[in-house]
């Protein structure tokens, strides 16, 4: 008979990814929101940084606004002003759910040390090796 192998933990991106099929439904449309919200911020970040900034409105001689266009052909420009702060939304989201997902990890982790640790004080105590309640 072939001994049998002792299993694997899971790697960190495995643990990850095992976290985000098994979230709640509301959770993962959240975070899918935040996955477009800051996609659009980055491609309009981009798009203002390697292409132009959007037509600004200069005023003319009859009162009437006319956007000077001297960088982009496009009539109808998007309101890319808003880039900035949709990255900056979105890609909170994405950190703080990373930072989550660590910090709770690492809650777990401490936790159960802090447990064992206090059952080895607990059973030294309790045996009289070591006595945490001094007697007088």
């Amino acid at each position: 008979m072939e001994p049998i192998a002792a299993a694997e933990p899971p790697s960190l991106f495995g643990s990850f990814f095992r976290h985000l099929l098994i979230m709640p439904v509301w959770h993962r449309h959240v975070l899918l929101l935040a996955m477009i919200v800051a996609g659009v911020g980055f491609v309009g970040h981009v798009r203002q940084q390697f292409f132009g900034s959007a037509p600004t409105p200069s005023a003319s001689q009859n009162g009437v606004a006319q956007t000077t266009n001297s960088q982009s052909p496009d009539a109808n420009p998007q309101p890319w002003y808003l880039s900035p702060r949709m990255l900056g939304i979105g890609g909170s989201v994405l950190g703080g759910f990373i930072i989550g997902w660590i910090a709770r990890m690492f809650l777990k982790m401490v936790a159960m040390i802090a447990v064992v640790i206090g059952a080895i004080l607990f059973g030294l105590s309790y045996l009289h090796v070591m006595n945490m309640i001094s007697r007088r």
